[in-house]
């Protein structure tokens, strides 16, 4: 049973320096004093013929020369504990140099296997390329036996997670094109259909809250005043009304001559009043002694304020403001 598989392209030789590296690491670790981490890093190695007179003592495996893909993989392990990665590629870089005039043996053989593994390479390709030609970069080989590191692959492709349906996983290899697509077009759809929402502001206010049951029981008709009432009351209304300021102007009160109004407030007054003038300082004449001792002299109040028709407009009045600070509340709630 054959099955079809891709051409593999042969793969660039060492050149003579990289082969040099090579045999001249393992001169270095074998020759230095000490012992190495792993003793059995040296069981797959001989002794080889045909080598420099240098390097009969030491080691070597059958294809320390090989190139990439051409020599058997080993077990990767802690080889020695001798010399750094460094230091090594400064010693054997530095030999190089002079491995002309100090060693020419050892020239021409790295120099020797540098060329007959390049001439391997190039006639490698040369097949590669008619290969290629023939089969339109497919060729036909035997099925091999499954190897050990095919076997692994295949136990890892078992043991591995599945990805789960979901949105965030949109860019993973399991989803196609057209499905990302599809899923971008929706997300579009739904950014619109949210963008063409419009907020409108109601139609109409909302009805004003009702009057407090002490001006609806009082039975009284109330009567709107013009905007330039309105305007004068909102003047009034944001005039600064802190209590230290209301202590400020009283303290500034003259109350060497004043009334008493209905409330009980000090009402400043510049001249005497008619009540004065007439017959009550007549009867009680110690009333003007005391207005030249006592600087918060009082006058006697008028009875006639405390009347019921008097109190009847002053509940009125009172009725009247607190409409008017109703309507203004409702137009400031308007205009925003």
């Amino acid at each position: 049973m054959t099955t079809h598989t891709s051409i593999r392209k042969p793969m660039r030789p060492l050149t003579a320096y990289h082969i040099f590296f090579q045999i001249e690491r393992e001169y270095i670790i074998q020759t230095t004093p000490g012992s190495s981490a792993d003793s059995s890093i040296h069981a797959h190695k001989q002794y080889l013929p045909n080598v420099p007179a240098k390097y009969s003592n030491i080691k070597l495996s059958h294809d320390w020369y090989a190139g990439p893909g051409k020599r058997s993989k080993r077990k990767h392990r802690k080889s020695h504990g001798k010399i750094g990665f460094l230091e090594l590629s400064r010693v054997v870089s530095g030999r190089w140099a002079n491995l002309e005039m100090e060693d020419p043996e050892t020239k021409r053989f790295v120099t020797g296997i540098a060329k007959r593994e390049l001439d391997e390479y190039k006639r490698e390709m040369q097949e590669y390329e008619e290969m290629i030609q023939q089969t339109g970069g497919v060729v036909v080989q035997p099925k091999a036996k499954s190897s050990a590191s095919s076997t692994k692959k295949a136990k890892l492709a078992i043991k591995a997670p599945v990805v789960p349906s979901s949105t965030s996983y949109m860019c993973t290899r399991g989803v196609s094109k057209h499905q990302r697509h599809q899923h971008n077009e929706q997300v579009k759809s739904l950014y619109h259909r949210q963008s063409s929402y419009v907020i409108t502001p109601p139609g109409t206010p909302p009805p004003l809250p009702p009057l407090p049951e002490s001006v609806q029981s009082s039975g009284f008709e109330l009567e709107l005043l013009p905007e330039a009432a309105l305007s004068s009351v909102a003047a009034v209304a944001s005039a600064p009304s802190s209590a230290d300021e209301v202590a400020a102007k009283e303290e500034e009160v003259d109350y060497s001559i004043s009334i008493v109004d209905s409330m009980g407030h000090h009402i400043p007054s510049s001249s005497p009043s008619p009540s004065m003038m007439s017959g009550d300082k007549r009867d009680h004449p110690e009333l003007e002694e005391e207005s030249l001792v006592d600087p918060l002299f009082e006058l006697k109040f008028d009875e006639q304020e405390a009347s019921p028709a008097n109190k009847q407009r002053y509940m009125v009045t009172r009725c009247n403001s607190m409409v008017l600070e109703v309507e203004e509340m409702y137009k400031l709630w308007s205009s925003q």
